[in-house]
């Protein structure tokens, strides 16, 4: 062993005391960041809109968060520049609802067969015994 390869200096958990500590920082910061979104919110949301969005909190809070995340970072982009009325939040919430729904559509493609590539050949199929009713042979070519 070589000299310094050793850690002369054993460690340890961080005391109790500090790590108190550090979650009392933590919920501070967060309390303040909390007061910070409530008064740039009400800055921006008419009192009826709050109210609003605060009955929205109570049935889905994920939606209700998402949604102040977006007019807050709308604000700051100077893309709101009044209050929000109740009648502006519900369009925007619609508007936002409709847009999930859009995007959540489900597409099914139809596997294409060595029919829809090729194409049909009478002749062919003639000599494989295969008859298709139906099939457009000019609309094939």
């Amino acid at each position: 062993m070589r000299y310094g390869d050793e850690n002369p200096v054993p460690s340890f958990p961080p005391p109790k005391w500090k790590t108190e500590m550090e979650e009392a920082r933590m919920q501070q910061q967060q309390q303040e960041h909390d007061a910070m979104r409530q008064k740039i919110l009400q800055a921006i949301l008419a009192p009826d809109a709050r109210e609003r969005l605060q009955h929205i909190a109570s049935v889905n809070p994920d939606r209700a968060k998402r949604f102040e995340n977006q007019i807050i970072g709308q604000a700051q982009n100077g893309q709101i520049l009044t209050q929000l009325t109740e009648e502006q939040v519900v369009s925007m919430l619609t508007a936002s609802s409709t847009n999930k729904q859009a995007k959540a559509k489900i597409r099914v493609l139809r596997k294409k067969s060595l029919l829809d590539t090729m194409g049909y050949n009478e002749e062919l199929a003639s000599r494989l015994g295969v008859r298709i009713d139906g099939w457009d042979a000019e609309s094939s070519n």
